[in-house]
């Protein structure tokens, strides 16, 4: 097996820059610099436990080289732990392709971006794809116009399914059922999506994408998955309503299905990189 390549994290005070002046002592941004695979990104790193998110050279050296205060070095173990994931996902994607150009950009987006919409929305595309390709008359209908996309994977689901009789979700390609799929599993572990009532909820979810990447919420749903603990779950949709037929079709099939744990893991990584 192949050594892990290293990823290193540290910190510098930035004093090429010009200094903010408080009480007569020159503070300067902090940044990191992240090195990986002979290749390295300088971003700047703004602490929330300072008042300015800046540092004095003495601070800088009490605080990051010391580690004398407990908040800024949780703060400083939490960003290396978040990069360290993002970039550990990314090169086991593209190798030595990666580059770190963005990671900051990245780090942001990953930060706020809640995981499920990341997975709806995958799923969405899939399905716009797939009615572009095999049921075009039906495109407006689901997709309303060219550049529209419905604000969830529901009305996705409900606008491909009510009242058509010609077709059935078991019929779609098995990697678009898994894509459906993969959203249905995850809403049901966080206890959002349909299984809440509340179809719309996927913005609101607080499990983001850094939380995927940095493990926790990966191996937690992964053991969710192997439990079959999903199948303990009631849909909180009304069978009486013709824009639930879809969305009610896919969590029957699912619950008949032996779900390959790997291919939802697969799809949901392959979101990340949309």
């Amino acid at each position: 097996m192949a050594k892990e390549k290293k990823i290193g994290v540290k910190f510098f005070l930035n004093t090429r820059l010009k200094p903010k002046v408080f009480a007569g002592v020159n503070r300067y941004p902090v940044y990191s610099r992240v090195t990986f695979n002979r290749k390295n990104h300088q971003s700047p790193f703004e602490f929330e436990n300072t008042f300015d998110g800046l540092m004095s050279e003495v601070e800088f050296e009490k605080y990051v080289i010391e580690k004398s205060n407990p908040k800024i070095t949780t703060e400083i173990e939490q960003y290396e732990k978040e990069i360290k994931g993002i970039v550990r996902t990314w090169y086991n994607k593209f190798g030595d392709n990666f580059s770190l150009l963005g990671l900051s950009e990245t780090h942001k987006e990953y930060k706020v971006t809640p995981l499920l919409f990341r997975v709806s929305f995958q799923a969405i595309e899939g399905i716009r794809n797939y009615v572009l390709d095999h049921r075009p008359d039906k495109y407006k209908d689901v997709f309303y116009a060219d550049d529209v996309f419905p604000t969830t994977l529901y009305f996705a689901l409900s606008d491909f399914f009510k009242r058509d009789e010609e077709t059935s979700f078991s019929d779609w390609p098995l990697i678009l059922q898994y894509s459906v799929f993969s959203f249905v599993l995850l809403s049901s572990y966080l206890k959002m999506g349909f299984w809440s009532g509340d179809s719309d909820k996927v913005f609101e979810s607080k499990v983001k994408i850094i939380d995927w990447v940095c493990g926790e919420t990966k191996i937690d749903f992964t053991n969710y998955l192997t439990h079959k603990k999903y199948m303990e779950e009631d849909l909180q949709l009304s069978p009486d309503d013709p824009f639930a037929k879809g969305p009610i079709q896919a969590v029957n099939l699912l619950k008949k299905t032996t779900i390959d744990t790997q291919m939802i893991i697969n799809i949901i990584d392959a979101s990340l990189f949309l």
